[in-house]
């Protein structure tokens, strides 16, 4: 069976993609899933987030944007968590926009090169830049779904209309583009975060399902050793909330 492609993307950085990213992949590892966790963001963090590095970089995601034969194997890095493997990112991918951004037809070469891997796994997680351009168009097209994590603040509210706008364009040549809106950081404690959450429910209530996820030390406190919030602490209030999000939405 295919793996089902999952990509996360926002116009806005420090909503808590990366996170979502690893926690989601996490989780379906410990559901007895094989996972492929994929970062094609120039900065790098979700490589960074795991302490991996490739050898070099044709050995890294910007190989996958390249309409050329390359090994799959060669791409694969392991993380330290069963199941859960790693395409790297590397600094080639802030030059693919001079690279490739004139070819015709490579706002879907993603796309066409995840088939290389959609047999050996169950899920497939991509993780974007924040920023419009060739390499988050490829990742919008690529996936099954698309999740767009929004911080419950003001200014991410901005992102998600940006983001809105560029799924709408998408749209006019893939129309069946199935994104979900997930609510980022919220401390119910603030009146900013409570005030911007019901401004998301008004705004995106059809791309919402009931799935809001908390600020937690916990998720900080993952990173800092290079794991998924799911293998530090099963039982804390994120893990939950990304464990019913995932259940009710990303695994049929």
């Amino acid at each position: 069976m295919k793996a089902k492609i999952i990509s996360i993307a926002s116009q806005k950085g420090g909503v808590g993609k990366t996170t979502t990213v690893v926690s989601i992949g996490g989780i379906l590892v410990q559901m007895g899933y094989r996972v492929l966790l994929v970062d094609v963001d120039p900065n790098a963090s979700m490589t960074s987030y795991f302490r991996l590095t490739p050898e070099r970089s044709s050995r890294c995601s910007y190989a996958l944007f390249q309409d050329k034969a390359f090994s799959p194997s060669k791409l694969i890095l392991q993380t330290e968590v069963n199941k859960l493997d790693l395409i790297p990112a590397c600094s080639a991918l802030a030059m693919l926009e001079r690279d490739l951004g004139l070819k015709q037809g490579m706002g879907t070469v993603l796309q066409k090169n995840m088939e290389k891997f959609v047999y050996q796994y169950d899920f497939i997680l991509i993780d974007s830049p924040p920023t419009l351009g060739l390499i988050m168009i490829n990742v919008i097209y690529s996936g099954d779904v698309l999740v767009v994590p929004v911080q419950t603040e003001y200014l991410a509210l901005q992102g998600l209309a940006k983001m809105d706008s560029t799924i709408e364009m998408i749209k006019k040549t893939k129309p069946e583009v199935n994104w979900h809106v997930l609510p980022t950081m919220y401390d119910r404690r603030t009146n900013a975060s409570r005030r911007s959450l019901r401004d998301i429910k008004e705004r995106y209530g059809d791309y919402l399902h009931g799935d809001v996820i908390s600020v937690d030390t916990k998720l900080r406190n993952a990173s800092m050793l290079s794991l998924p919030v799911s293998h530090l602490d099963g039982y804390s209030r994120s893990h939950e909330q990304y464990h019913h999000y995932i259940t009710n939405n990303l695994v049929s």
